[in-house]
């Protein structure tokens, strides 16, 4: 559906109403494309703060491109506090997912050297070792940077059944 969305507004309606249902279940698919569309104002008003939501929420279960838009959106400050670490952790992860085709991981490790280039030796470093970080505890501690400093990480939630 992801193209109907994208070539007319006769389907954005349905569209839109599948991707919120599945993203509301937790798929990280429909995650992206409706922070895809909060982003480009598609079917739904232009929210940037609603879109960098859906993106993470995709981005913490391991989507490529989700985590390519988050780290857009934490080097240019739309719909979230501008920041290069954070940036360069999502770019770093995209560039490094399997769950990404060749060109477009080669495309996510460009954007991460070329913001590595704007970077000080201290944010890299931090940058490097969040992203390890997020790596080894399959997306639980992907702390938010806040004022150069790694804040605490988001907190684990359990289900009804015990799980996380």
């Amino acid at each position: 559906m992801a193209y109907k969305l994208k070539y007319g507004n006769q389907w954005e309606a349905a569209a839109l109403k599948w991707y919120r249902q599945g993203a509301e279940q937790g798929h990280r698919w429909p995650q992206y494309e409706l922070g895809a569309a909060y982003g480009d104002g598609k079917g739904v008003p232009q929210d940037h703060v609603e879109a960098a939501k859906w993106y993470r929420r995709a981005a913490v279960q391991g989507y490529a491109y989700a985590q390519f838009a988050l780290g857009r959106m934490y080097e240019s400050g739309q719909g979230i506090t501008r920041n290069l670490v954070a940036a360069h952790v999502w770019y770093n992860l995209a560039g490094a997912s399997p769950g990404a085709d060749e060109m477009s991981q080669i495309s996510f490790r460009e954007m991460r050297d070329s913001l590595t280039k704007r970077m000080t030796p201290e944010q890299l470093t931090q940058a490097q070792e969040m992203a390890r970080s997020c790596l080894s505890t399959n997306y639980e501690q992907c702390g938010e940077v806040e004022g150069g400093k790694t804040a605490t990480p988001r907190p684990q939630v359990a289900t009804a059944s015990g799980r996380r």
